[in-house]
Formats: C-alpha cells, sequence, structure tokens
C-alpha cells in the first residue's frame, strides 16, 4: 500500500534546487519509496535526529500509522549531517 508523501517548504526549496536531471532521479527513488516502503529497511538516525530516517534521497519521518512519509531535507549529506 502506497504511503503519502509531503515535503515541508525546506525540501521543496531543495528539491527545486537541484539540476534537471538530478530532481528526477530524487523524484523517482521518492516515488519508489512511497510505494514500497513496507518492504524496505532504512537505517535509523540517532541522537537529535532520533526517529527519523536516512535514505539516499533525503531524511524523512515515516509514520506507519497514518502512511505518511514527511521530507525535512534534501540534500548531499555533506550538507545534512552537520
Amino acid at each position: 500500500m502506497t504511503y503519502a508523501v509531503y515535503l515541508t517548504p525546506g525540501a521543496r526549496d531543495d528539491i527545486e534546487r537541484l539540476d534537471a536531471q538530478v530532481r528526477k532521479r530524487v523524484i523517482t527513488k521518492i516515488s519508489r519509496l512511497a510505494e514500497n516502503f513496507d518492504d524496505l529497511d532504512p537505517e535509523p538516525l540517532s541522537a537529535h535526529w532520533h526517529g527519523y530516517y536516512k535514505l539516499r534521497v533525503g531524511d524523512c519521518k515515516p509514520n506507519r500509522e497514518t502512511r505518511t512519509i514527511t521530507f525535512y531535507r534534501v540534500a548531499h549529506r555533506q550538507e545534512v549531517y552537520l
């Protein structure tokens, strides 16, 4: 069953700043994630990122009860994990 995807204004801005080819890859990856989240085993983050998960496309916070995934950042990992 598919999850609904929400992008915070910051995540939306992050995606809009990407070049067209990278943007397309990111959007495709987010769509696949939403369709297959229950079959995946994303790596949980720790410390002040507790409750969030690391993905190759961005940091997100899934809610299995409401079947939603909220993206807060979409950036290179060097920029995100400071």
